[in-house]
């Protein structure tokens, strides 16, 4: 579970908040110190995450071989990508355009891009993710890979039925799972490199594609 948005503090780096009409400053030493001790780590580790730097999350193309099993499979005709970010609509999170699946072995663009910001204000701008959501976020994912020491972003390969099948739903036919652990670890970004598409029922079998 996340943490709450660190809320305003006093010089102290305690909250100014009373008790039965007393002070926290009238609490005894020991306690007092131990209470400032204990929220000035709190303080601190707050402040590391809103002092993170922006993480940028880009789709730029998809490429299937001629023999890859999405390229002969004729239920398949559009092609978008989605994946979640905790606490983000997963309208923000998905490409907004649907491509026709390329059959002739060339890659075809998203040219996709999407900015987290960690800083905690509202920013109006379609392409940045910023606010309280975010940080919550963040703190989260952080947590996720101090307990399991690996967070899995995946990207779905969706299949979108052409308007002539109004009635049929979309399909994942294609995954793509990135370890957010490894890249925080190897301060190593994806840029320009080429993770292969799984088949979503079988992640054994041959790559059905790169997604970039």
């Amino acid at each position: 579970e996340a943490l709450e948005v660190p809320q305003p503090t006093s010089a102290m780096g305690m909250k100014s908040t009373t008790t039965s009409g007393q002070s926290d400053h009238m609490l005894p030493t020991t306690a007092q110190s131990t209470l400032t001790a204990a929220s000035a780590q709190t303080t601190a580790k707050r402040s590391k995450i809103l002092d993170a730097p922006p993480m940028l999350i880009g789709i730029r193309q998809i490429s299937l071989p001629l023999d890859s099993p999405l390229v002969h499979d004729t239920n398949i005709c559009n092609l978008f990508v989605s994946f979640d970010f905790p606490l983000v609509d997963s309208e923000r999170t998905e490409t907004p355009l649907t491509i026709e699946k390329p059959c002739d072995g060339h890659p075809v663009d998203f040219n996709y891009l999407l900015r987290f910001e960690f800083h905690g204000n509202e920013v109006d701008n379609d392409h940045v993710i910023a606010g309280q959501e975010p940080v919550k976020a963040l703190r989260s994912i952080v947590k996720r890979i101090k307990k399991e020491s690996s967070y899995m972003l995946v990207f779905e390969l969706v299949s979108e039925p052409p308007v002539t099948q109004a009635d049929a739903a979309c399909e994942t036919v294609g995954l793509v799972a990135v370890d957010l652990e490894k890249i925080l670890a190897s301060e190593h970004d994806l840029n320009g490199e080429h993770m292969a598409i799984l088949d979503p029922a079988n992640p054994s079998k041959p790559a059905l594609g790169t997604l970039q």
